[in-house]
């Protein structure tokens, strides 16, 4: 293959994608998540502070999100660095998974 058949490829492949507008959603997905993650740690906080019911399926819910989200990368991209925390983010899912539904069944 020479270089000009390697880039009508390539231009085919990206036709309809916009890099700049693929790191910008990525950006916003994380961003979105990451706020997700912090408004869940300080509701939990007042919660607890105010001696009130704890509720484990919203933090559950954000666990397995992200569990999902950094699995799928680290098997998608091959990156070794995605994988230390999928496998976090995988263990934490299933422990507050498994303590929002003891708590629904209690």
């Amino acid at each position: 293959m020479n270089k000009n058949e390697i880039l009508e490829k390539s231009r085919n492949e990206n036709k309809n994608a916009d890099p700049y507008e693929m790191e910008i959603n990525a950006k916003a997905c994380s961003y979105g998540l990451w706020s997700a993650l912090i408004l869940s740690v300080i509701l939990t906080a007042v919660k607890l502070l105010r001696e009130q019911m704890f509720d484990f399926s919203f933090v559950a819910m954000l666990c397995v999100l992200n569990a999902v989200m950094y699995t799928y990368k680290a098997v998608k991209l091959k990156e070794k660095k995605l994988v230390t925390p999928a496998i976090c983010y995988d263990i934490v899912a299933v422990i507050w998974t498994t303590a929002a539904i003891a708590q629904i069944l209690w």
